[in-house]
């Protein structure tokens, strides 16, 4: 007996041994077996270790919180990759797991795609605080560090995955076939689509300038031209399409979504400015169920409000510099705000800026412009299920320019607004950018503290100062039924502007 114990330990000692020694001298014959073993190891281990800490630690409470309510909007979560030695966006491990117990002990559940899409579809009731988890890239940390926390939270997440990266064998950075086909075994995680060559930059002129795949025409250098319009839309659409075949047929699964590299659908171009008008309805084509993209400012609410037509899905980045109560207080920013709403600015409730820069505390909220811009621009976040309502803004005194109330605030290109300045009062309708004149009056605006107001009624606006209407008009276009409040300051003197409070009330329907 003791002769076979010694036998098995020697043997035991020449298989760690071997597997060492192949790891570090011969890493070509160090099997994807066995390297995928130990990550499996691993994470189990590291999927204990949570389970043990938080029944140990009784500060830590990750009990359901029964919603009394249901969610009138989601968020969407955009991570990439999770590391112990952060690159470029990475999470570090430590702070991705304060954001992931901050979420969980605030009541954020995570919910799937197909919940998701009901939801956005009207077709399904959701718990408030449910939220939606995505990463983007493929990335082996992303399943390595993110899966044994998901599973000891109970959480379920979205990879979309760059394909021609993880349809093979990976690499030292993505993750490989047989990676992916565990992580989609687990049930924890839903594939789509982000990429198969549109992750690359690409050349756009004679000097090399590098731009997006989508966005830009490639530079043809043996012919010395840009591609044409043609080209350009094939490559696209070959691009969409062969990147949902690669993954539907080495991971048998339907892939029906995708999230644009560097959230860029043909807004950021250097030498193709209509590609804004072509990618995002070629992407459509292809991807029935919707794309993703990060949130930009100018676009309105970070959160999704459900819309059975919209399929164009806005996506919070989390950042690195974030920790889990940065994120809950982020989060909670853009919460759907009910009516009446007030704000003597304390502190930050979800006003966000689309141009400018803004300091908000000691009951003040002050906006001014950056470098040689002449506009400041905010909005309220969590505000655009707003519909009747009456939105004064408390103003110290502007000496040049003008100052805009906005109402029904869906982006920076549709709203309505009384544009305040010295001697007039102007209503603005602005919808796709197409901005019209509804109403001009004259009136003499004193150089003191002012409560601007604007008040909106099914398809009436009129404005106010210090609670006399001043001018009103009507028409407002169906499509701004409903929407946000915000503020903008024009001057090409000083664009700096300091509010003390703001009042919404609600206008009764009878």
């Amino acid at each position: 007996m003791k002769n076979k114990l010694e036998i098995l330990f020697v043997f035991f000692v020449l298989v760690i041994f071997t597997i060492v020694f192949a790891k570090y001298y011969y890493p070509d014959l160090y099997s994807d077996s066995v390297k995928g073993s130990q990550n499996s190891i691993r994470m189990d281990l590291e999927y204990f270790k949570y389970k043990l800490t938080f029944f140990k630690d009784k500060k830590i409470n990750l009990a359901d919180v029964n919603a009394n309510e249901n969610a009138k909007s989601i968020p969407v979560l955009n991570y990439h990759g999770i590391a112990d030695d952060p690159y470029k966006n990475d999470i570090v491990t430590d702070n991705f797991e304060d954001q992931m117990i901050a979420l969980k002990q605030a009541g954020y559940n995570t919910i799937t795609l197909d919940d998701f899409y009901a939801f956005m579809h009207n077709e399904k009731q959701l718990p408030a605080r449910s939220v939606l988890i995505t990463f983007d890239d493929g990335i082996k940390s992303s399943y390595f560090k993110a899966d044994p926390l998901l599973k000891a939270l109970d959480y379920n997440a979205v990879m979309f995955i760059i394909s021609k990266q993880s349809i093979g064998s990976g690499t030292r950075y993505y993750l490989s076939k047989d990676e992916v086909d565990d992580m989609v075994k687990s049930g924890r995680w839903e594939i789509e689509s982000h990429a198969r060559d549109s992750h690359d930059y690409i050349t756009t002129d004679i000097s090399g300038r590098k731009g997006h795949f989508m966005s830009d025409k490639i530079w043809l250098s043996d012919e010395s031209r840009l591609e044409s319009d043609d080209e350009y839309r094939k490559r696209v659409h070959d691009e969409f399409v062969g990147a949902k075949a690669e993954l539907e047929s080495n991971f048998n699964v339907k892939v029906n979504a995708f999230a644009f590299p560097f959230g860029d659908f043909g807004q950021i171009s250097i030498n193709n400015p209509v590609s804004k008008d072509f990618v995002l309805k070629d992407a459509l084509s292809v991807y029935s169920d919707g794309i993703f993209y990060q949130v930009w400012p100018n676009k309105g609410a970070s959160y999704n409000y459900p819309d059975p037509a919209e399929r164009s899905f806005k996506r919070i980045t989390v950042l690195s510099s974030w920790s889990g109560k940065d994120l809950v207080d982020i989060l909670k920013n853009g919460f759907n705000k009910d009516l009446p709403f007030r704000d003597d600015f304390t502190y930050n409730k979800g006003w966000t800026i689309v141009a400018g820069q803004d300091v908000i505390g000691k009951n003040n909220f002050a906006l001014k412009s950056l470098n040689e811009s002449n506009t400041t621009m905010a909005f309220l976040d969590g505000s655009y299920n707003f519909k009747d309502y009456s939105y004064n803004v408390k103003i110290e005194p502007f000496d040049s320019g003008s100052v805009s109330v906005i109402a029904r605030f869906k982006d920076d290109e549709n709203y309505v607004s009384c544009d305040f300045a010295l001697g007039s009062v102007k209503i603005r309708e602005s919808v796709n950018g197409n901005s019209t004149l509804l109403s001009d009056q004259k009136f003499i605006l004193s150089d003191s503290t002012h409560l601007l107001g604007i008040t909106v009624n099914k398809g009436n606006i009129s404005c106010s100062v210090d609670n006399n209407k001043v001018t009103s008009a009507d028409g407002i276009s169906e499509s701004l039924a409903n929407g946000g409040v915000g503020i903008k300051r024009w001057s090409n003197i000083d664009s700096s502007l300091t509010i003390k409070e703001v009042d919404v009330e609600p206008i009764s329907s009878s």
